[in-house]
């Protein structure tokens, strides 16, 4: 007899696979110990941590043969724990808090001194973990009372039932342990589950299968007393889905018990397990699809994201239909990693709070965290397939606070410097928390991220000094990604030939201009486009009535404000959105500095933009961006004002504007101009 694990029916199991000369189906374990599936899965998950622990390997499965155990672990196994003594169940603190109140919910009192002898506890510890239980019990209004036997439960029935169900949604709850398991009517529970499967149109989880089958058998168990039953309801209206409570009145029926609230009770437990496919011609399901549609929009509206309502609309209303009935008839769901997801995901949790308030209005409540927290895991899912449904998976993702301005200049030199690289589109910080870091090697970015990726990352100006194109291209080359030494070499090579034959004048024009040659891509850049007036794309959007000429301005938050104004004026922006400029650059530092003293302003299109415009401001008296907790002091004298709509719709303005502002020259001239009418010239020249 093998004893090597403390967890319950563990040494079973083990001996059960040690003894067996082939393998073992689930089927077989399921039989054998008397236990559920997800029982077995439990038992399973904890002894193969403690083979890992050992540094044994594990207990193997090969799909559609069986479970077994290897041949060096089965002999270890036999060597150093056959015949030993038992080993004493050793529990965590959470694990022995669900364990008392499962003893109290099954009107079995407890005492100090046997828990601390069950345990093998102290009764110091004993009294914490009661404690712990009765604050538990408090929240689900239930109360521990001492009488003359023990301490027992006081609550309402339906309560302690609903805490069993909260305990069986936990994957790796230890009751799963504890059910007594009859496999056959496991089974005929299950094959009548499947039924109203069929007649609703409404299919389960996986997850939430098991979870119904292991709450019901025991539930049935448990109304065999009828002190356990609900007083039995003379009403036969209910609001309840009809087809579920004459299921239900047929199944416990089938079962002898003839009551109906217990019928009704049951009918709302299977419509608030999770569903994985929903009938869609059914009345409720048609009342939330509109309403799933206007979350998608309102969480892209404050996130900036771009999740497409059509492939989320279903998935979202099959969640919400299952959390409509948890809300309606006050079914508690606890999410394992509430406080992971509200801490290190908090935008994506304040978005889909913010969103999901069209269904609030629907149901007349408030969803808890742990349901909000839930629906937000939809979000993170889509916004992490977005990018890798636009093609190739990128090897550098390319960040800013917004993804859409100093980004996406940045991008587009990185894609013409490096054309064989494959970098992603402009993220905000935003998006680039909820993106999928998996096959990542590199992240650039214009502004200071926190991460604990281990993914290396450089910090750039969104127009690159020659020092920061060094720094990007030996960051490629340790990500494996570039060979920046052969395209040198390859330059100088020509360099050097040039120089034989022909006097260069613009040393580091040529050297850029061969760059370019060797890195040119096979498809062109965006081109400009010119309308049939003859106006360009940035002559459009940045007309001499959005451009402001002073001689000396107060502060570079005064700069913005200026900037802003004529936009103000004519009702693209809102005053706002000018302010949330200034704490973007407070918060992150002047990021938006361009190098040459321009600074390209911006926010989101949630931030107060009405409509898409372009401004520019040229001040003669240079002004110092000093922010707190940022060394950097960059000085503008430029400040190009944008008012995205989306992320593209400006792209092509801003990618004329792009190419005249890394001509030096071009600088030059802006900075010496004397009138608005002076830039509006520049700005129309070729």
């Amino acid at each position: 007899m093998i004893n090597y694990t403390n967890v319950k029916h563990g040494n079973d199991l083990i001996n059960f696979l040690v003894n067996k000369d082939d393998y073992a189906s689930l089927d077989e374990l399921e039989s054998q110990l008397g236990l559920s599936r997800r029982g077995i899965f439990y038992i399973l998950k904890k002894i193969n941590t403690s083979l890992s622990d050992d540094k044994l390997d594990n207990i193997l499965n090969i799909a559609g043969v069986g479970y077994f155990i290897p041949d060096e672990t089965k002999k270890t196994l036999l060597n150093n724990y056959s015949g030993t003594q038992p080993v004493t169940e050793q529990f965590t603190k959470r694990q022995r808090c669900q364990l008392i109140t499962w003893q109290l919910i099954n009107h079995h009192p407890v005492s100090l001194t046997q828990l601390a002898k069950h345990f093998d506890v102290s009764k110091h510890t004993a009294i914490s973990d009661l404690n712990n239980v009765k604050n538990t019990l408090t929240s689900h209004g239930l109360d521990v009372v001492q009488t003359a036997t023990g301490k027992i439960l006081s609550g309402f029935e339906i309560s302690q039932r609903n805490w069993v169900l909260e305990a069986l949604n936990d994957r790796d709850s230890i009751l799963y342990s504890q059910i007594d398991i009859n496999p056959s009517r496991l089974i005929a529970i299950n094959t009548e589950i499947h039924k109203l499967e069929k007649i609703t149109g409404n299919y389960f989880t996986d997850d939430a299968l098991s979870t119904l089958d292991e709450f019901i058998l025991w539930f049935l168990e448990r109304i065999k007393d009828p002190d356990n039953q609900l007083p039995d309801s003379p009403l036969r209206t209910t609001n309840v889905d009809s087809m579920s409570i004459n299921w239900s009145i047929k199944f416990l029926s089938d079962n002898n018990v003839h009551n109906f609230s217990e019928s009704y009770f049951l009918g709302r437990i299977i419509n608030t397990s999770q569903f994985y496919r929903v009938n869609r011609a059914d009345g409720l399901i048609q009342r939330i699809f509109p309403i799933s549609r206007e979350i998608v929009d309102r969480f892209n509206a404050v996130s900036g994201a771009n999740v497409s309502p059509d492939k989320l609309e279903l998935t979202l209303s099959t969640h919400l239909l299952s959390t409509f009935y948890r809300s309606k008839f006050m079914i508690p769901y606890h999410h394992p990693n509430l406080e992971q997801i509200t801490e290190g995901f908090r935008e994506l949790f304040a978005f889909t709070k913010y969103a999901i308030r069209p269904f609030e209005k629907f149901i007349n409540g408030h969803l808890s965290d742990d349901e909000i927290a839930l629906i937000a895991l939809y979000f993170g899912g889509e916004l992490r397939s977005i990018e890798s449904r636009r093609g190739e998976q990128p090897d550098v993702l390319v960040v800013c606070s917004s993804g859409i301005g100093t980004s996406y200049i940045l991008q587009q030199q990185l894609a013409q410097r490096y054309p064989n690289i494959e970098f992603s589109q402009p993220l905000s910080v935003f998006q680039f928390k909820n993106q999928d870091l998996a096959n990542i090697k590199l992240i650039i970015s214009t502004i200071k991220l926190s991460t604990d990726s281990g993914i290396p990352m450089v910090n750039v100006s969104p127009l690159p000094s020659k020092h920061d194109w060094g720094v990007i291209g030996k960051a490629l080359i340790n990500a494996h990604l570039s060979d920046d030494n052969f395209n040198e070499a390859s330059v100088n090579a020509l360099i050097d030939v040039i120089s034989n034959y022909a006097r260069i004048e613009n040393f580091d024009g040529l050297t850029d201009a061969l760059r370019g040659y060797l890195n040119q891509r096979s498809k062109p850049l965006n081109q400009k486009r010119t309308s049939q007036n003859g106006l360009t794309s940035l002559q459009k959007l940045l007309p001499i009535e959005h451009i402001v000429y002073a001689t000396r301005l107060s502060s570079w938050q005064h700069a913005i404000e200026q900037t802003m104004m004529p936009l103000q004026n004519e009702n693209i922006v809102k005053p706002a959105y000018a302010q949330q400029i200034i704490r973007l650059t407070n918060t992150n530092g002047p990021y938006m500095v361009l190098g040459n003293g321009i600074m390209l302003a911006h926010a989101t299109p949630n931030d107060g933009v009405l409509d898409l415009g372009m401004s520019l401001l040229l001040v003669k008296q240079p002004l110092s961006i000093i922010t707190p907790g940022h060394p950097n002091v960059d000085n503008i004298t430029i400040v190009i004002g944008l008012a995205p709509l989306d992320q593209t719709s400006h792209l092509s303005a801003l990618s004329q504007l792009m190419k005249k502002i890394q001509n030096p020259i071009w600088v030059s001239r802006m900075k010496q101009s004397q009138s608005a009418d002076d830039i509006s010239r520049l700005l129309a020249q070729p």
